[in-house]
């Protein structure tokens, strides 16, 4: 940097000698500055390259510190490198699968030494057999020698593992023989019901020095020791309950079966009769389900179904019983509802999940069959009951053509009749009901002439029709009212005449009412009355005819108080009045009283003396011979919807149940 300045001084120098100084400094000034421009590019450029340099070597660092990506192990094969089949099998270990423990050793056990990786191989699979054994003993452990043996035949050859599990399977071999050995002794002892032998092999089962046959079997066998005394004692009430052989008493003594356990021998013995059994309680629950009774049916198929053998076949039977009782009550009603169409489908739904080798397979495809085919009259009635519900003639007749569409052989037939019926009275309501109104309008007035038009009128009703018994109860009514009037002078007349006295008068009076008219049971009730009343008067006369002729053939025979006994004598009582409906017969006369026997023997003959007209018999009550016209007046019952042939519509139960 001393060279400008010695030239800067120069300059200075020759400009104090009269040169040009400004010209000078302004190269100086220009050589300078290009100098700095180019050592500042160079400046740069060493700062980009070492930039660059730092981010390659930062990028090589990270790139040898990252993990290797994961090998996809589902894409793996034979060309495959070691280190990635390596981890994927180690993964799949992890996973406690046996297969994959298997595949792991399968793996490794191909590989040679000259492998990079070998010995790391041998460690995993020394470790692998290990679980393997592992493995094997715990399947010992619960008595599975079969999968024991076939896990440690599956150990390497080359492993630790497998010398170990050889020994170990000898030793497991023959404590399973002597095991089964004493177990199946006990069995034999259990079956002879040898208690005391039994309990000596279990005995013998704990001293086995291996957990399954000491721990596990011995005291299974305990159980079972006990479990089989019981269900002996069981099987004795069992054959005894059901020695009867009634229904009844084999659903209880299936009851009592249900205790006994499923593997005892005694159980074993008594399973053909239990099958027997089930049998005959599901035949009686089928011929209830044919009934109808379908509580009966279910409660059988419920006793039957505490047989494992039959309890399929038994839930078959509560589910169709279940499903015809939704049918059934799909009839309850002589109009349908749309909830009978439900219950039907319902019914359906039920007996479809009734396989086809059910014992009741048949019966379930018939009633398919047969709610089916309601299902689709039921519609078809329904429509018509919206038909029929406008209320119109015209709506009624398509109701009723709609109805006729079912067939005869069809469930729903009688339905539809009572239906069709119901609606061809309800025309005859429409048509016939102008005429009763008119007949009504003209018995207003109340008078003798009034009524016997409105008689007439309503008599234009033909028999048969819905209206006819309201016609005739009115006609009745009417007619009541006209002989009421004309033959009540009679009575009053009859009855006057018997105040006065003059009962046979009054009797021959009200005999004219002739049998049929309204009064005449009135009238008839008053004859009766008379008539007592003349024959008390004879039974009196005769009384005191015979005291006479006992004074007379007694003249000097008195009484204790000087009368005579005929006057003497008490009155007889009036006999209380019969009522109006008594017998049509007359009262027969008091018994006499007996006389002395002194009496009778010196009784003078009697004479005969001429009858009086008062003692002839009184004419009898006039017969009745025919019946009123009419039934007795009263408000007739609105009539019921009809059925087929009569006019009522049937009760629930007359419709006929589906099979």
């Amino acid at each position: 940097m001393g060279r400008p300045d010695n030239q800067h001084e120069l300059a200075l120098g020759q400009a104090g000698a009269g040169a040009p100084v400004p010209a000078v400094e302004n190269t100086v000034a220009i050589g300078s500055g290009a100098m700095r421009s180019k050592s500042w590019k160079w400046i740069l450029v060493g700062l980009n390259l070492c930039a660059l340099l730092s981010g390659v070597a930062a990028a090589a660092f990270l790139w040898l510190m990252a993990l290797p990506p994961a090998p996809e192990c589902d894409k793996l094969s034979s060309l495959s490198p070691d280190i990635d089949r390596l981890s994927c099998a180690e993964v799949a270990v992890q996973s406690g699968e046996l297969d994959d423990l298997l595949s792991g050793l399968a793996l490794l056990e191909a590989w040679t030494p000259d492998r990079p990786l070998y010995q790391e191989a041998q460690r995993l699979k020394n470790d692998w057999s290990q679980q393997l054994l592992y493995r094997a003993r715990r399947h010992m452990s619960e008595g599975r020698l079969d999968d024991a043996r076939r896990l440690v035949k599956q150990i390497p050859r080359s492993t630790p593992a497998y010398a170990e599990g050889q020994e170990i399977v000898g030793q497991w071999e023959n404590l399973w023989k002597k095991g089964q050995t004493i177990a199946t002794q006990i069995q034999a002892d259990l079956k002879a019901q040898n208690w005391g032998a039994a309990s000596a092999g279990i005995r013998e089962l704990e001293q086995i020095p291996h957990p399954y046959w000491r721990s596990q079997q011995s005291i299974q066998f305990s159980q079972r020791v006990w479990q089989e005394r019981k269900d002996r004692k069981l099987q004795q009430d069992v054959l005894k309950q059901a020695r009867s052989g009634r229904p009844e008493d084999l659903a209880k003594a299936m009851t009592v079966a249900s205790q006994m356990h499923s593997n005892s021998f005694a159980q074993q013995e008594i399973q053909p009769l239990l099958n027997e059994w089930s049998i005959v309680l599901l035949e009686t629950g089928r011929q209830h389900w044919k009934d109808g009774t379908m509580d009966q049916a279910i409660a059988l198929a419920q006793q039957a179904k505490v047989n494992p053998a039959l309890a399929k076949h038994a839930d078959h039977l509560i589910r169709l019983s279940e499903a015809r009782k939704l049918a059934l009550a799909s009839n309850t009603n002589w109009e349908t509802a749309p909830q009978d169409v439900y219950r039907l489908e319902e019914a359906i739904a039920a007996a479809q999940t009734i396989p086809s080798d059910s014992r009741f397979y048949a019966q379930a495809r018939d009633s398919i069959t047969s709610w089916g085919q309601q299902v689709n009259d039921l519609k078809r009635l329904q429509m018509a009951q919206l038909m029929a519900n406008l209320g119109t003639i015209e709506t009624y007749r398509a109701a009723i053509a709609q109805a006729e569409t079912i067939g005869p052989k069809h469930m729903r037939r009688r339905q539809a009749q009572t239906l069709a019926a119901h609606w061809r009275r309800e025309i005859e309501r429409i048509e016939d009901g102008s005429i009763l109104v008119r007949a009504r309008q003209l018995a207003q007035p109340g008078t003798i002439q009034a009524w016997r038009k409105a008689i007439a009128e309503a008599a234009q009703i033909p028999m048969g029709r819905a209206l006819r018994g309201e016609a005739q109860a009115l006609m009745y009514e009417w007619t009541a009212q006209i002989q009421s009037i004309e033959d009540e002078p009679l009575l009053t007349l009859a009855r006057t005449q018997a105040r006065q006295g003059k009962l046979q008068d009054a009797i021959r009076t009200a005999s004219a009412i002739q049998p049929g008219r309204f009064l005449h049971r009135t009238a008839q009730a008053s004859v009766r009355e008379w008539q007592r009343q003349i024959q008390q008067a004879e039974l009196r006369r005769r009384r005191a005819v015979e005291a006479q002729r006992a004074r007379a053939s007694e003249p000097d025979s008195e009484t204790p108080s000087g009368k005579d006994p005929a006057l003497s004598a008490p009155e007889p009582a009036p006999a209380a009045p019969e009522p109006a409906e008594t017998p049509r017969t007359f009262r027969q006369p008091a018994p006499r009283r007996a006389e002395p026997s002194a009496r009778r023997v010196n009784r003078a003959p009697r004479r005969a003396e001429p009858a009086s007209p008062a003692a002839a018999p009184a004419p009898p009550a006039p017969r009745e011979l025919v019946q009123p016209l009419y039934a007795p007046m009263q408000a007739p019952a609105e009539p019921a919807p009809p059925a087929a042939t009569e006019p009522a519509p049937p009760e629930p139960a007359a419709i006929p149940a589906s099979p």
